[in-house]
């Protein structure tokens, strides 16, 4: 008489499901890698701009966003999403913007970003 020997390891079926899981991980990110790329470049403007001293006059500022908008090819965030607000006696630079991106079928990403930095030179 034979013992039984119990089974080891995934059937078909479960590696199956198993890639397809790590698929949509992988596209998922594949998919969103762009978006957060992009929310860097906005991050790393907004630092650069509020920190230049000579940066006092609202329009020297816009200026200086769509130069480095150009540079940058920021296309997630449109120009007027940026505000220039005082908080507590003092100016910051605001955004806040939110980035739709297809997934599969009708199935889509929405990731909102919201970006504040003060002025340094004031």
């Amino acid at each position: 008489m034979k013992l039984r020997q119990s089974q080891q390891g995934m059937t078909t079926i479960g590696w199956v499901f198993m890639f397809m899981l790590v698929g949509l991980v992988v596209l998922a990110g594949i998919r969103l890698l762009p978006v957060y790329m992009q929310s860097y470049a906005v991050n790393t403007m907004m630092q650069t701009i509020t920190s230049d001293a000579e940066m006092t006059e609202p329009q020297q500022i816009r200026r200086a966003l769509i130069r480095n908008m150009r540079v940058s090819n920021i296309t997630a965030v449109e120009l007027d999403r940026f505000q220039i607000t005082n908080i507590d006696g003092r100016r910051h630079l605001v955004v806040e913007y939110d980035h739709r991106v297809p997934f599969v079928g009708n199935v889509d990403f929405i990731v909102s970003f919201e970006k504040q930095y003060e002025f340094r030179g004031q």
